[in-house]
């Protein structure tokens, strides 16, 4: 081993004895290439711009100082280089290979670098079914606008979209990396779980390899973290994304997270995080109403090629008795695809609703067997007041709601005429019920309690 490289050896063992955290983080991936005595130049090596521009503003001083006094020169003048530029320059000197990332479950887009992307290419916002209401309607229009203007909506950074499972969340966080690799391949995207994204954390931290992870996930121009509530309890990932997130916001980077609750209702996450999830913009993804989820099925069902196999009432059964999300409309569909390729039969709806059991929200509710006073009588038991009361003039709101639900279950299911309605109701005027339907119509788009009320009154009446 020559002076040169002793002296490297010596510098590095100096940061690591005097300096240990600065070494652990950022000086031990320093590679050494060369030492020119003449010009007194040393070059060194780094992964990426983010790691020579920390090394520059935080060592460089104290990198030649301590290398020209193990190596007996003054003024040594330090040459930092991205490792792509130190194979050109030099190419001929051996060297240590730098560590490899073994990071196999982030996913990493960049126009000149042939990735591996678990990225589904199908999850683009062309086949997103946006819906006439809001439901989903505002966080596509969020996410493409996000994507259009990439670094200058601030007023989105972060975007936050939280809801239940199967309602799009996933398909737009998706959409969002598809957009930018097919229309924007300068920039770089890096979509990944948070599960993942702990993952690699602890495998940084193990490794002691907490610079690959840091410049991992701030080298991005749009850092996509799915699922972040699985964060909760976790403080040492969370102190890491939390200095992550400054960064990538401060340097105008788009942060987009999906969860399954709004922030405010996370658990075991610092009020700090809390409050920055909350700084840009926070939209909900609700389950699609009966339109769209007529849209998705005939979408669906186009796309696997077997619309031509299905009727109108078939289309009208599902997205009446599919409703908690749109990974069972895609589950049943792939069902029907299945049996129209394997069974030589026309589909007919009694051997459908056997078929789909295990994706119906509830079967099909035999009309011939219901009525008004029926659909009263099991409103009345299920919110626990009496039926007198329930066709009462009693206006008290737990009076008035069960009234204004069982007169829109009686309008969805029996779909008797507003003014017979109002009849069963003791004698109210058709304007009474339309106003009813119409106000637990609107209130199911926006509260989940009253579309479980629904959904659990429905199931009751199917099976009778």
């Amino acid at each position: 081993m020559n002076l040169t490289t002793t002296s490297w050896k010596k510098t590095l063992e100096f940061f690591e004895k005097n300096h240990n955290d600065d070494y652990l983080n950022w000086i031990i991936d320093i590679n050494f290439l060369s030492f020119e005595k003449k010009t007194r130049q040393l070059s060194l090596s780094v992964s990426n711009q983010f790691i020579k521009d920390t090394i520059l503003a935080k060592f460089k001083t104290l990198i030649e100082e301590t290398f020209s006094r193990f190596i007996n020169l003054d003024k040594v003048q330090l040459n930092l280089i991205i490792s792509e530029q130190a194979n050109i320059f030099h190419s001929e000197q051996e060297k240590e290979k730098p560590k490899e990332d073994n990071f196999n479950q982030v996913v990493k887009f960049q126009s000149n670098k042939n990735y591996q992307t678990n990225i589904d290419p199908r999850l683009t916002f062309e086949r997103f079914v946006v819906g006439s209401d809001k439901n989903n309607k505002l966080p596509y229009l969020a996410a493409l606008s996000l994507v259009q203007n990439p670094g200058q909506e601030y007023s989105y950074n972060p975007f936050f979209i939280y809801g239940g499972v199967g309602l799009g969340k996933t398909h737009l966080m998706q959409a969002i990396g598809n957009y930018i690799l097919k229309h924007r391949p300068d920039l770089k995207v890096i979509y990944v779980t948070a599960e993942n994204y702990l993952n690699d954390y602890i495998k940084s931290a193990n490794a002691k390899r907490y610079d690959s992870f840091r410049a991992k996930y701030r080298d991005v121009d749009f850092l996509l973290i799915d699922d972040i509530q699985f964060l909760e309890g976790k403080k040492g990932t969370q102190e890491e994304f939390f200095n992550n997130f400054n960064y990538l916001r401060d340097h105008h980077k788009n942060l987009v997270f999906t969860c399954d609750k709004p922030p405010k209702e996370l658990k075991n996450i610092e009020e700090r995080l809390i409050t920055r999830l909350n700084w840009g913009l926070v939209l909900d993804i609700k389950p699609p109403d009966l339109e769209t989820r007529k849209l998705i099925i005939e979408k669906k069902l186009k796309e696997n090629q077997v619309y031509q196999f299905i009727n109108q009432e078939i289309i009208d059964f599902l997205s009446e008795h599919i409703t908690s999300n749109v990974r069972d409309i895609e589950s049943a569909v792939a069902k029907i695809k299945l049996y129209t390729l394997f069974e030589n039969k026309t589909i007919m709806l009694e051997m459908l609703e056997d078929y789909l059991s295990d994706v119906l929200t509830f079967k099909r509710i035999k009309k011939n067997h219901l009525s008004c006073k029926i659909i009263q009588e099991k409103v009345s038991e299920y919110y626990q007041i009496s039926f007198s009361d329930l066709k009462s003039n009693k206006r008290n709101k737990d009076i008035s709601f069960p009234r204004q639900m069982a007169m829109y279950l009686s309008k969805e299911i029996l779909n008797l005429p507003f003014a017979d309605i109002g009849e069963q109701f003791s004698g109210r005027d058709h304007s009474t019920v339309i106003a009813s339907y119409n106000k637990i119509k609107e209130k199911m788009t926006k509260d989940k309690s009253i579309r479980n009320d629904y959904e659990e009154l429905f199931k009751i009446l199917s099976q009778l």
